[in-house]
């Protein structure tokens, strides 16, 4: 997600290497640092790095529904929270390429859009993975879902309980 917003930000017309001061620096010299541009691939211009979290975020889902009942047609629905939305953005395009229909909600998904594709996630049966920002950690009843991954953790507890919350309600089965 990093590496996709310095592209955006730099642009595609800008020097092999791009340099970043370094913030905790005293204000006598700043410090520079200096990435070779190669580095930084662009969504869709070649294909996505090897990423170990991402690689053991899949592997969790697919234990999740491994130990689902085959004769179960419906898979268990999983709400996949993360705080930063090109994080979401980068999850959403990694589960499309794996096969993995999703829903994403985040702040600037208009209410209405947003409430429509909760519904989606609830209703269908291929849709299995709800992408969410914190919009959806209060006020929304997710309690058709019985699995919460917390992709990055929030510095606030309650936040995280909020999170949880989701799904453990009164009368949740799973």
């Amino acid at each position: 997600a990093a590496k996709e917003m310095l592209r955006e930000r730099l642009g595609h017309d800008v020097e092999a290497e791009v340099e970043f001061d370094d913030l905790d620096q005293d204000d006598s010299e700043p410090a520079r640092f200096a990435v070779p541009l190669g580095a930084l691939p662009g969504p869709g211009l070649a294909p996505l790095p090897a990423d170990s979290k991402y690689a053991c975020f899949l592997g969790a889902l697919r234990g999740v529904w491994a130990d689902d009942d085959a004769a179960s047609r419906e898979r268990r629905k999983v709400i996949v929270f993360s705080f930063f939305r090109r994080t979401l953005g980068y999850l959403e395009r990694r589960l499309v390429q794996e096969g993995i229909e999703t829903r994403l909600i985040r702040g600037d998904v208009p209410i209405p859009e947003r409430e429509s594709r909760v519904e989606e996630f609830g209703r269908l049966p291929g849709v299995r993975v709800l992408l969410s920002s914190e919009v959806g950690s209060e006020g929304v009843d997710l309690q058709f879902a019985s699995v919460v991954v917390n992709y990055d953790l929030p510095w606030n507890p309650m936040v995280l309980e909020q999170r949880i919350g989701r799904i453990d309600r009164i009368g949740q089965a799973s």
